[in-house]
């Protein structure tokens, strides 16, 4: 219980025996409190402890009477602290707070305390009387929970409660006075390390990353982790347009550098995404919200980029959004539909493969680019059933051309997604069967990048193979893959980037890479198909180097079922290119 600041201090001898009783009450009531009592002079020395205080602080009754309350000081607060109780003491008011004591023992307590000036009858000051309980326990336990609300478990940074805490801060604070950066880091490839090396070699990997964070910081910015392997820094100020590329740069060699795992060198790289304050938002969850747009363009340029937040980052996920709506119900309202473009060997310019397109002509949206909805189909897992249409509906549709067509081959494109489907084997060998055409008329395209991310599609395509059906390398050449894929897995054909076929004729460089394809395939017994050309001067070219097969718009253009058709008419030696 506390002592009221009405509280009087009197003698016996100038009372009667019933005040004398009540004041031996009090005595007693002091002396056995569970609370630490002290009672100090108006010059603040001490002339009053009761047992309490002497357990709590270890000082006995006649070493801390006469002493000033000092004697407790710990130097943990500032001395605006104390002013402030003094302050109120002089003004009559009692002091509520936590005080951070040291005991006889040189030990830490938290002190819980009130102090209360003491008034005579004539309410003049003349004692000060201050009651507390150690609170170390309760303090332990607020700050456990204070650490599990607002850091970070494995690696000590804030998490996203106490960044976001922060950036509202630092925004109310600068009030745009300012110039931050918000930078939004995913780390591209720790599913890799956690796939191949363990997870608590990832968890390693992320502590190694968040210390290297920290240091980069130090007092001029803020990090935190939002969460498994997204982490977030606050610049409080960056100058210029110059600057702030720096940072994004630094931030990303930063990233980059070896970690040393367990004795193993390992990499890993980073996609950043980057808001300024105030210029793209002065909102905190806005400003965090453009950061995360940053990013996710970021990823989708590919690893190791960062990206600057734009105004038409916006209208695009709008579109993205609507264009994701649509999506849903596409198929059976019967908006897709496939588009074949030929592909034609180079010597004589007859026909001899198609290559299924999957096309959408929306209601409402118009004619989609597959650049555009493709990635959204992939994302929202509809690529399944749309991508299981599609190898239905091509097999089918081109096991039933005219019987002069009977050799041709159908390429069909496979997304990761697809390829790593536990029905995906079993709907390949399904369609066949239903369509009736052959096997090895059916040759499946799969990008260099879905071999380098998933361990598993190796045995999948093994067992396409085993069915009969052919694989082609898609993209050939723009992936990071080593040479070694093209004997660890099954293909059968290699598919010459456009990129390359764009370049060829003006890049040294570019022709040398085509030749190389070339030889290479050559060599391994591949076929190889150039994609993308568009003049004739590619098309002699390619033919000089000795391509077998060409693909683009130069020599077919993408084409409905009903032009196919009357194009597989014509006799089978007949040329599509003139």
């Amino acid at each position: 219980m506390f002592l009221h600041s009405a509280t009087h201090i009197v003698e016996c001898g100038s009372v009667g025996t019933h005040e004398c009783d009540e004041l031996t009450l009090y005595r007693q009531a002091l002396a056995q409190s569970d609370d630490a009592v002290v009672i100090a002079n108006l010059d603040g020395s001490i002339a009053y402890v009761n047992l309490a205080f002497e357990k709590m602080t270890g000082y006995s009754a006649a070493e801390a009477i006469g002493k000033k309350p000092s004697i407790l000081k710990s130097g943990e607060h500032e001395e605006s602290f104390y002013a402030r109780v003094w302050a109120a003491l002089k003004q009559g008011r009692s002091f509520r707070g936590v005080f951070i004591n040291r005991n006889k023992n040189g030990l830490l307590f938290h002190e819980e305390e009130t102090i209360s000036p003491i008034t005579n009858r004539a309410e003049s000051i003349t004692h000060y009387v201050s009651t507390g309980r150690n609170v170390n326990s309760r303090i332990a336990t607020e700050r456990q929970l204070h650490q599990l609300t607002y850091y970070d478990d494995l690696t000590g940074l804030p998490n996203r409660k106490l960044f976001l805490k922060r950036l509202e801060e630092y925004t109310e604070k600068t009030a745009q006075s300012s110039n931050g950066l918000i930078l939004l880091l995913d780390i591209n490839n720790l599913k890799k390390i956690n796939d191949t090396l363990g997870y608590s070699v990832g968890d390693q990997a992320l502590c190694l990353l968040a210390s290297r964070l920290e240091s980069f910081c130090q007092s001029a910015c803020s990090v935190a982790r939002l969460s498994g392997d997204e982490f977030c820094l606050l610049v409080h100020e960056c100058g210029d347009a110059d600057q702030a590329l720096a940072v994004a740069q630094n931030v990303l060699d930063l990233l980059g550098q070896a970690l040393d795992l367990d004795g193993q060198e390992v990499f890993v790289s980073a996609s950043i995404g980057v808001a300024r304050y105030p210029q793209d938002a002065k909102d905190p969850k806005d400003l965090l919200r453009h950061a995360d747009l940053a990013l996710h363009r970021a990823k989708e340029a590919g690893q190791n980029v960062y990206l600057f937040y734009q105004t038409a980052m916006r209208d695009s996920l709008r579109e993205d959004l609507q264009i994701e709506s649509a999506l849903h119900g596409a198929l059976e309202r019967q908006e897709l539909h496939l588009a074949f473009q030929p592909v034609v060997r180079s010597a004589d310019g007859v026909l001899v493969g198609l290559e299924a397109l999957l096309r959408w002509d929306s209601p409402t949206l118009g004619s989609i680019s597959p650049v555009r909805f493709i990635p959204q189909l992939e994302r929202n897992g509809l690529i399944i059933p749309i991508g299981r249409w599609v190898l239905e509906t091509a097999c089918s549709e081109v096991a039933k051309l005219h019987k002069g067509a009977t050799s041709l081959r159908l390429a069909v494109n496979v997304s990761a997604r697809q390829l790593l489907h536990p029905s995906f084997v079993a709907d390949v060998r399904s369609t066949l069967e239903k369509s009736g055409l052959a096997p090895e008329r059916l040759e499946l395209e799969i990008t260099e990048s879905v071999l380098i991310e998933n361990a598993a599609a190796g045995d999948i395509l093994r067992e396409l193979r085993r069915l009969g059906v052919r694989i082609a390398a898609d993209d050939f050449g723009t992936g990071y893959s080593s040479l070694s894929y093209l004997w660890k897995f099954p293909f059968s054909t290699l598919k010459i980037d456009r990129s390359f076929v764009a370049e060829m004729n003006r890049d040294p460089q570019a022709k040398i890479i085509v030749s190389s394809i070339l030889n290479l395939a050559h060599g391994l017994s591949l076929e190889v198909v150039a994609e993308g050309i568009e003049t004739e001067a590619q098309f002699e070219l390619l033919k000089c180097l000795g391509c077998p097969l060409i693909q683009g718009y130069w020599t077919g253009r993408p084409l409905p079922l009903a032009a196919i058709k009357v194009l597989v008419m014509t006799p089978p030696d007949s040329a599509v290119v003139r």
